[in-house]
């Protein structure tokens, strides 16, 4: 279903969630551990909702409907 090259960290794993006041660490609510953003384990399950998705750039500009008029 999701692309086998996906980064198997504890970032986008379905068991970790932010704690509150570290910085850069995960909380594994498998083992109850605390974890690098980066750290890898046995126990990953891939959460496609904790990806971030990078977003189009809107482009501003000052073009009106007279300047595309032949």
């Amino acid at each position: 279903m999701y692309s086998e090259d996906i980064e198997k960290i504890c970032r986008l794993c379905e068991y970790s969630k932010t704690a509150k006041g570290v910085d850069g660490y995960i909380l594994c609510v498998k083992d109850g551990g605390y974890y690098k953003l980066d750290h890898t384990c046995a126990v990953f399950k891939y959460d496609i909702f904790k990806k971030q998705i990078r977003r189009k750039k809107e482009f501003s500009t000052s073009f009106t409907a007279e300047d595309f008029k032949l």
